[in-house]
């Protein structure tokens, strides 16, 4: 049985670089690696490939997480169905996809009447970094910051419910220094102007944000932003760079955990692991990334104990409602909806309820099980062919939006990852509701401000020359 677990493994990981080597071409012979479908792929080679291989090799087929639901059969059985869902999810995708790819068009600024539109996204940035600072100041300082960031210790220590909420805010509204930063650094790339400098300011706000932030996704948006403008104003990043993409996607996981972890125990005085072991460190960063990409481990439960999960909503139909609907309520205040839903939960938590044997309401925190694993808990292979058709169709559409934006400027550039970043939450989140929830926490000020920005840019003070066919793209 352990053998046929390896070639099931095997068979995934082919399948997903297969997969991603029917890459649609361009033009000029290369496959683009920053697509909507390339990214949701190097996503399943992260969260299913990579995450299945520490199960099966790293841990000996035991889960850290739920041991009773791992054995051999269930990690086969769960191999077949994120199998299936990746084909499911492939085929829709090239269904729906129709015409050939189009990637945008290389256009440049015009060297005058720039002065008002950068203003404005230096104020913003300014504005930004205020709001975080007084972040922080509600906070308590940086010191419980820090030890905020590691749930435990924050928890142990209190933290948690001396918490001012109202300084959420401050960390939501901040992330307009986010996007302005990244606007300013495309900018600056694209005019091959004051590079170095918006590098700088973009690094700053980017470490601020890092450290106020409760959730490492939120860097996500402005990267892929970056990455795309790279590829488009300075190198192309072509498909065979992907290998080098989710290495620097393990090592940043790695190091950004490793940091959540090591920084607050070691402001609270606790030893995380045993020094005077040779390999501690190695054996840390390796658990680090493993907890990080923990989602096939959720997968495996989805599958061998769907009926236990389900049992936690008090049944199927609670199971539905609660994740997919009840968070799009978070967008509506109470002041207009005073009784709306006030404990929303995720099949994660419910998940975790399992695995750790409490009830949903006494459940903190989660283990996500991805889109595969949430739609196949609903309905089998039924609810696997309706979650991937639609998943299917919603990133063949992101692409298609490439398709259309003939002219790459930076803000349709921060649009397109904002849409990218979408799918992303998507598939992670496994839950219509908790990706519009994580989208909406996290995106709804930065796509709101990269918005703000094309409009402004847009402008007469803002000239569009003649494009540069450089990256017109046909398959």
């Amino acid at each position: 049985m352990e053998t046929a677990v390896y070639i099931a493994h095997a068979i995934v990981t082919l399948t997903l670089i297969g997969a991603l080597a029917i890459t649609p071409k361009c033009s000029l012979g290369y496959r683009p690696l920053l697509t909507a479908y390339t990214f949701v792929l190097m996503t399943m080679v992260l969260y299913i490939s990579i995450s299945g291989a520490f199960l099966i090799y790293y841990y000996d087929m035991v889960s850290e997480w739920a041991p009773a639901y791992s054995t051999p059969e269930t990690i086969l059985w769960t191999f077949v169905v994120a199998w299936v869902g990746i084909v499911l999810f492939v085929g829709f995708y090239h269904y729906f996809s129709g015409a050939p790819l189009r990637l945008p068009l290389k256009g440049n600024t015009a060297p005058r009447s720039r002065a008002n539109f950068v203003a404005i996204a230096y104020v913003l940035v300014a504005v930004g970094l205020i709001l975080k600072v007084l972040y922080v100041q509600r906070m308590g300082g940086l010191h419980d910051v820090f030890l905020s960031r590691s749930p435990g210790i924050a928890s142990n220590l209190g933290l948690e419910s001396a918490v001012d909420r109202g300084a959420n805010y401050f960390s939501e509204f901040s992330a307009m220094a986010d996007a302005a930063a990244c606007w300013l650094f495309l900018t600056a790339l694209l005019a091959r102007k004051s590079v170095a400098l918006h590098t700088l300011i973009l690094f700053v706000v980017l470490t601020s944000t890092f450290i106020i932030s409760p959730k490492r996704q939120d860097l996500l948006l402005v990267i892929l932003a970056v990455m795309v403008g790279f590829s488009i104003y300075v190198r192309p990043l072509k498909l065979k760079d992907a290998p080098v993409l989710i290495l620097a996607g393990l090592v940043f996981s790695a190091v950004s955990l490793a940091g959540r972890i090591l920084v607050p125990a070691y402001l609270a005085h606790v030893n995380v692991f045993n020094a005077a072991q040779s390999d501690a460190g190695w054996k840390f960063m390796v658990y680090s990334v493993s907890i990080d990409l923990n989602l096939f481990d959720g997968m495996v439960v989805a599958v061998a104990g769907k009926e236990d999960i389900i049992a936690k909503f008090g049944g199927w139909r609670d199971s539905f409602y609660r994740p997919n609907f009840e968070p799009l309520t978070y967008a509506v205040t109470r002041i207009l909806w005073p009784g709306k839903p006030g404990n929303l939960v995720d099949v994660a938590t419910a998940l975790r309820a399992v695995e750790i044997g409490t009830s949903l309401e006494k459940t903190i925190g989660g283990t996500g099980l991805g889109l595969i694993g949430t739609t196949w808990m609903w309905g089998k292979l039924f609810g696997l062919v309706i979650g991937m058709g639609i998943f299917g169709w919603a990133v063949s559409f992101v692409d298609r939006f490439v398709r259309k934006m003939h002219y790459a400027s930076p803000g349709r550039i921060m649009i397109f990852a904002v849409c990218v970043t979408a799918t992303f939450h998507f598939f992670r989140q496994g839950s219509l509701g908790w990706a519009f929830l994580a989208f909406f926490q996290t995106e709804t000020v930065f796509w709101l401000t990269a918005l703000l920005l094309l409009y402004v840019s847009s402008r007469p003070q803002f000239l569009r020359p003649p494009l540069t066919p450089q990256y017109e793209a046909t398959q």
